[in-house]
Parts: C-alpha cells; structure tokens; sequence
C-alpha cells in the first residue's frame, strides 16, 4: 500500500533502498517522492482511501461498514478506478460519466492500494498481460457512455445495511444504465475473465453489493507490492 505519511523510497540511483520516511510534508511529497508505477499493468486494480475523508466519502465509509469482516484498523477505501498505463485511470466518478483520471492526482492525499486479479497471475507474463489490457479496454468503451449511478449506490447502501429485505423490480431497474466505480471494475472483469467472478459463488447466491471495501478483501485479487520512487537522485 502507497501512504504519502510513510514514504519508503523504492528506487533511489537504480537501487532499492530499504527505510521508511515518515511524517513527510506536502511539499516533500510533492517535490521528493512519486509512486513507482513500473510495476503496474493495465487491468490493475487501483483502490483509494483518502487521509481526510470529505462527508460524501465519509458517508461511503459509513455505509460500508456491515460488510466489515476485517481485524479492527484495516484499512477502508471508498473508490475503485482501473488502471490504463502511465498514471491514468478510468473511474466511475459520482456525479458524472465514467471519465480519465490521474494517479498522480491522488498522490498526496490518499493511501493507494493496487490488486491484480489472481487469475491473471496464474497465466503465463503474455497472457496476463493480455487479459489486463482488455479489462482496461472494457473499462474505455464505458467512457462518456456509462453514468455514475447516485441511485445504484443509494440501493446498494440499502442492501448492505438490509440484506433480507428485497425491494421491487422496479428499484432494481433503475440502476440498469449506471455504475459505480467498483462496480465498474468487477463488470469489466467479468467480461475479459470470460464471465468468471470477482466473487465468490455464496457471495453471488446472495446478491452481495460490490464495494470498495469488498474489492479490498476478496481473495481473487492479489495486493500487488509498489514503492515510492525519489524524483532526484
């Protein structure tokens, strides 16, 4: 996991240089240190969790916590982007379509986790690297087309907070056009894994809402380890 408040530099003159730098100041971060994101691979998962959360994403954080299965102090996140190459993402952002973003953006004021589906580990370098570009590749044809749902998430807060209560059809269409950015991911997912789940089979049986924080859990996604990255040698 990336935090801007334990910097541990990952490349410093071609050499990974162990020791953690804590307590860093904004300026420090944004003149000393980025992530290193040679690592990283298109189809990436990219979860974010903001140091000083806003009341919307508090309100996310909130809504999330029935699902909590984790020691206490895990961490929690409240957006999930796809990762396409060189910083950019594509993210369901609320309040508008599914749009670019930037990595780099989201530097200094969130702890960044990055997970890679285990299926694609499982595969040969080629391959993998296949099936993430055209998870990402799904992920761009929702570009400017597909709409941020506010109503899908209402509905998935409702689920998670009452999950033997089922609400009318109707309720449940009305988020047939929309997406959130987590849902974003598992769709994409789905349909480059040749319909395989992020989920597993009682999760799906039971209709369980697809969130930030389950993304953070699940174990058909794997953290992938990223450092930080010294801008001056």
């Amino acid at each position: 996991m990336l935090d801007p408040l334990n910097i541990t530099p990952a490349v410093i003159t071609g050499q990974v240089k162990k020791g953690d730098l804590p307590n860093l100041t904004q300026e420090q971060i944004d003149f000393g240190f980025v992530p290193d994101i040679t690592g990283l691979r298109a189809g990436d998962l990219i979860l974010l969790q903001p140091l000083e959360p806003s009341k919307a994403q508090t309100e996310i954080i909130n809504a999330q916590k029935p699902q909590y299965v984790a020691p206490a102090g895990t961490q929690t996140w409240t957006h999930a982007a796809v990762y396409l190459k060189d910083w950019r993402l594509i993210e369901a952002v609320p309040g508008d379509h599914v749009t670019h973003g930037n990595l780099l953006a989201s530097v200094p004021n969130s702890r960044i986790l990055v997970r890679r589906p285990a299926l694609f580990t499982q595969k040969a370098p080629s391959e993998a690297e296949l099936l993430g570009m055209q998870l990402a590749l799904e992920a761009a044809l929702h570009l400017g087309v597909a709409r941020y749902g506010l109503v899908a998430a209402f509905l998935i807060k409702f689920r998670i907070k009452s999950p033997t209560i089922r609400l009318p059809q109707k309720y449940s269409e009305l988020k047939s056009d929309s997406i959130i950015c987590s849902g974003l991911y598992a769709k994409c997912f789905q349909i480059a894994a040749s319909g395989n789940s992020l989920l597993t089979a009682d999760m799906q049986r039971n209709d369980v809402p697809v969130t930030p924080f389950l993304l953070s859990q699940v174990s058909s996604l794997t953290d992938i380890k990223v450092g930080w990255s010294k801008l001056v040698h």
